[in-house]
């Protein structure tokens, strides 16, 4: 996690006062806002990096869902996708 999170983390849109990483097995996640604009609207994209290490192989999952900026957020599709992925009970 700690080369790809570095890397990925230099990106200049993300809210750095958003950035959470929750490091617990089989995944470290680490999740995040970016608010920037798109064809002259105001956005705000949710992004999770799910980051893991399975039979020698790296596993890197990043999933990202966009809203408009006056919107309240809706988690909902991005916890689904933690659960039918085995990260959430």
């Amino acid at each position: 996690m700690k080369h790809y999170w570095a890397l990925a983390s230099k990106n200049p849109i993300i809210e750095k006062d958003t950035v959470k990483v929750v490091a617990t097995e089989p995944f470290a996640v680490v999740t995040y806002l970016v608010n920037t604009e798109y064809k002259e609207q105001r956005l705000v994209q949710i992004n999770a990096n799910y980051y893991g290490y399975r039979d020698g192989y790296c596993i890197d999952v990043h999933i990202s869902q966009v809203f408009p900026y006056e919107v309240e957020i809706d988690y909902s599709n991005m916890i689904e996708f933690g659960k039918s992925f085995g990260y959430y009970r």
